[in-house]
């Protein structure tokens, strides 16, 4: 659920309710950019997870989003260049079969680092930046 929409420069942001990040609208995104956005999620929280054995989302959030991804990958069937062939006939049941490369580990531990020390937010608006 996304809220306080915001303009930045072109492009429109909003501040996810669930955890106060700013994204670009699910509803501005192409496949191809959900796609690319799910998969990233899927390998981050699935290595922070399995091999830093840590949590940043629940569960069930983690299955709403492998669902999102199971689904739209089954509409969507061309290669988009990113974790093709390790999402190809992914059924979304496990996260731990999934490659945990340098750059993989690299932005869970980045996102690990946030979540425990959010950067501080502009007075002005509230929204976190980065």
């Amino acid at each position: 659920m996304v809220s306080n929409v915001m303009i930045e420069g072109s492009k429109q942001r909003v501040r996810d309710a669930n955890n106060g990040h700013l994204v670009t609208p699910i509803y501005k995104q192409t496949k191809r950019e959900r796609l690319r956005h799910l998969r990233t999620m899927m390998l981050i929280h699935s290595c922070i997870y399995y091999k830093m054995h840590s949590t940043v989302i629940s569960d069930d959030m983690w299955q709403k989003l492998a669902n999102e991804l199971v689904d739209l990958q089954k509409d969507y069937t061309d290669d988009i260049e990113w974790y093709d062939d390790e999402f190809r006939g992914w059924s979304g049941d496990t996260g731990m079969h999934l490659p945990f490369d340098s750059w993989v580990i690299n932005k869970s531990m980045y996102v690990i680092r946030l979540h425990a020390n959010p950067p501080e937010t502009k007075e002005d608006d509230g929204y976190f930046y980065y």
